[in-house]
């Protein structure tokens, strides 16, 4: 990992209290989808303190909702993981697999087989109880968007095709997750941001903001993993090829595009209350938005930057050198007991 790359985020820490608890409950989640097949797949889980992600992502969330919101951030990482081999440079591989998981989102009464489609067959379910159809279809456009970036970078990656600098934010604001992750935090927390309200220009650009916030500061902490594997996607490595900047130059200028999110997300904050006059916003709106912001919004940005500054996801025993596709269990194939 990169040195000196924290920074000081002016929102408080938060850690929801129910951790140990919710940590044992996605372990057995995890084993009943025969998500983790070995001891080593357990330990190597583990170190990615993906629990430590989901309780600073959703502080405030209780119960039922809490632990599903855990079990989709350990699915993000495991999914991910999937396209460390052959898969992650090879379109057709890679839109086998995506093209599976959205068959769940057309069809949420099939019966997948493959573990990683099982597992996010049951978070859909559950996701999907007691919201609205708007946030239904809202978040299902965003698993969309985010399913169908893996099949453009394996296309890049086949091709040899790396990303402009123009075009990496724009791409990677589908990739990295943020939109299924804030509309979960409306799920775990049994409210739906009004719709009006959400599609605002003002929590639009909130939204964007710490999308790329969430992008830049995981290229910081994961550039070694893409210079070891010798993946193109982290900006870090567009900037050095595209400007000739030095890699100290190139993370230097990264941090800063980092530091002005917050800043820019915090300048918003500050005129929020004369943007709520003269939008317009109930009272009822204007609570419901200040929830999302504090417990949405402002924890992704808080919570990312300090459990990536401690978890095992991003340190060198980690790292999945490309030579070594085999180390992963392929869980986008059918299971035997299926």
């Amino acid at each position: 990992m990169p040195q000196d790359i924290s920074m000081h985020i002016p929102f408080p820490a938060r850690v929801n209290p129910d951790a140990a608890r919710v940590a044992d409950e996605e372990m057995r989640w995890l084993l009943r989808f025969g998500l983790l097949r070995s001891p080593e797949a357990v330990r190597r889980h583990r170190n990615g303190d993906y629990t430590e992600l989901g309780v600073r992502f959703h502080p405030a969330a209780t119960g039922e909702g809490l632990d599903l919101a855990i079990e989709q951030q350990s699915w993000f990482f495991l999914f991910d993981d999937q396209f460390d081999g052959p898969r992650g440079d090879d379109p057709a591989q890679a839109q086998a697999l995506v093209g599976a998981v959205q068959e769940v989102l057309r069809h949420p009464d099939g019966q997948p087989r493959a573990p990683i489609v099982a597992a996010f067959a049951d978070i859909w379910a559950r996701s999907r109880h007691g919201m609205s159809d708007l946030w239904r279809s809202r978040a299902e456009r965003h698993w969309h968007m985010y399913l169908e970036s893996y099949v453009t970078e394996a296309r890049r990656r086949h091709r040899g095709k790396a990303p402009t600098e123009a075009d990496y934010l724009p791409e990677r604001r589908r990739s990295i997750g943020v939109q299924p992750t804030l509309d979960m935090a409306e799920r775990a927390g049994h409210y739906e941001v009004p719709q009006r309200v959400f599609t605002s220009a003002l929590v639009a650009a909130m939204r964007q903001l710490v999308a790329d916030f969430v992008i830049l500061d995981n290229d910081l902490v994961s550039l070694e993993k893409e210079e070891a594997r010798g993946d193109p996607h982290n900006l870090v490595l567009v900037l050095r090829r595209e400007r000739g900047l030095s890699r100290d130059a190139a993370i230097e200028e990264v941090a800063r595009l980092r530091a002005d999110c917050v800043k820019a997300f915090t300048a918003i904050e500050d005129r929020l209350p004369r943007e709520y006059d003269r939008l317009g916003f109930t009272a009822v709106e204007k609570s419901l938005l200040d929830r999302y912001r504090h417990d949405a919004l402002r924890s992704l940005v808080r919570g990312v930057h300090d459990w990536a500054q401690q978890a095992g996801r991003y340190t060198a025993a980690h790292i999945i050198p490309a030579e070594r596709p085999g180390y992963l269990d392929d869980l986008g194939k059918p299971s035997n007991d299926a």
